[in-house]
This record gives C-alpha cells, structure tokens and sequence, in this order.
C-alpha cells in the first residue's frame, strides 16, 4: 500500500472515530439526563372521606336512642296502670274494713262503682277478681309480656311495680290497705322468682314463697 492510500485510511479512521466519540458523547448526555429526571411518586391521599360511616353512625345512634325512648315510654305506661291497678284494689280493700268513704269522683276515676262493704269484701276475698293473686297475676303477666321474657329486665320491672305502689299511696291520700301491702309483697316474690327460674312455671302462691 503506498503512502497516498495509508493516508486516505488513516484520515478516514479519523473521521470515523470523531463521529464515534462525538456520538458517545450525546449519548452519554442524554442519558445522564434521563437519569436525572424525578421519579414519579406516589402518595397515599390524606384525606380520607368518612361521610358515608358517619351518617352511618348517626342513623344507628338515632335508632338506639328511638329504640330506649320507646321502651322508656312503655314502663311509663306500665308503671301507671300499676298505680291504677293497686288504687282499685285499695278502694275494695278500705270499703271492705269500712274504714274511708270516697267520692263518686275518685270512684269514677278508677271505673269503680260505689259498692256495698259485702260486695268489697267479695272482690277482695282469695278467689275474688281484685283479691291478692287476682291482681298480682295482671301485673305479673303484664311485666313479663313486656320484657318478651328477658329475665335480665326482672329488676327494672320490679322498680316499675314499686314505683307504681308509691303512686298509688300517694293518690290514695293514706296508707294502703293490707291486701294492697300483701299483694306488692307477693309480686316481690314472684319477680323473684321468675328472675331465678327464666319463668312462673310450677309457681304456686303461698307453696313457693320460701324457694324463691
């Protein structure tokens, strides 16, 4: 090979190397810039909406307090129609001893109408509608139809009953009469134990009073 195409293949690989390095050279540029640029990041938002639980919670907590005010409301009632309950059977008991005369007035309230000392004595007596079993089983039935038959209510019905007792005294303007102290007394026992037993099966008055 003369010296004319020695020089014509050096210049030539000179060329081409410059192209090369000059090619290497944005290349590395680029990528240097690429690898510069910030990853994309992604972040768990903060705000997190809770509109949804929190009506959620508001209509639960309205049904609770609807739910507690509606049973409220029906222990008003028993415990008024115990009150009720034990002023009649007090009016048969006091007419029955002779001892308090009442107004037509105070009789028309309770739906009792004016009756003989015999007739009281007959309502009272133990087979008698408004005697101590007679109006101890009405209430009995009637706080237990209430409780859907939780024992668990057993206290707060008995506090009804009582509470419906001091009403009745404070109504009667006296002491009540001995068959309505031994008809609370009785229903004492029966709370009782209806609460140990989970019913008033196999109860019998008088029989059970020690075993409850």
């Amino acid at each position: 090979m003369d010296i004319q195409a020695i020089g014509t293949v050096q210049a030539t690989s000179a060329s081409v190397s410059v192209e090369t390095l000059q090619y290497a050279s944005v290349s590395q540029t680029k990528t240097a810039a690429v690898d510069t640029e910030p990853a994309a990041v992604y972040s768990k938002s903060e705000k997190i909406d809770t509109g949804a639980y929190t009506n959620k919670g508001k209509r639960a907590q309205a049904v609770a307090e609807a739910l507690k005010a509606a049973e409220e409301q029906r222990i008003a009632t028993l415990t008024n129609t115990i009150s009720m309950l034990f002023q009649k059977q007090s009016v048969f008991g006091a007419k029955a001893k002779s001892k308090v005369e009442f107004s037509y007035e105070f009789l028309s309230k309770l739906n009792v109408d004016v009756m003989t000392a015999d007739q009281a004595s007959a309502a009272i007596a133990d087979d008698g509608e408004w005697g101590v079993n007679a109006v101890a089983t009405r209430i009995m039935d009637m706080a237990i139809a209430l409780s859907g038959g939780d024992t668990e209510k057993a206290s707060m019905l008995k506090s009804a009953m009582l509470k419906g007792f001091d009403q009745a005294g404070a109504a009667f303007g006296s002491k009540l009469p001995d068959i309505t102290q031994r008809t609370k007394d009785e229903l004492l026992t029966r709370f009782d134990y209806w609460e140990k037993n989970g019913s008033m099966d196999g109860y019998q008055m008088g029989a059970n009073a020690t075993e409850a």
